[in-house]
């Protein structure tokens, strides 16, 4: 698993600004169970990965 924030810091002042865009990093978790592996994105929606490509909305 893994959860970072991040943010582009625009002044450089090591301090999120309302005007930064801030982005989330997701939980990738695999199943041996099921043999399927899931994306859980931060605070929204799972989806399952179940090809080498996956597109999802991150807005």
């Amino acid at each position: 698993m893994t959860d970072m924030r991040f943010w582009k810091d625009e002044n450089n002042n090591k301090i999120k600004d309302n005007d930064e865009a801030r982005s989330q990093c997701h939980f990738i978790t695999w199943y041996p169970e099921h043999e399927k592996v899931f994306m859980q994105v931060y605070q929204g929606d799972t989806y399952e990965i179940n090809s080498s490509k996956h597109k999802y909305n991150w807005q």
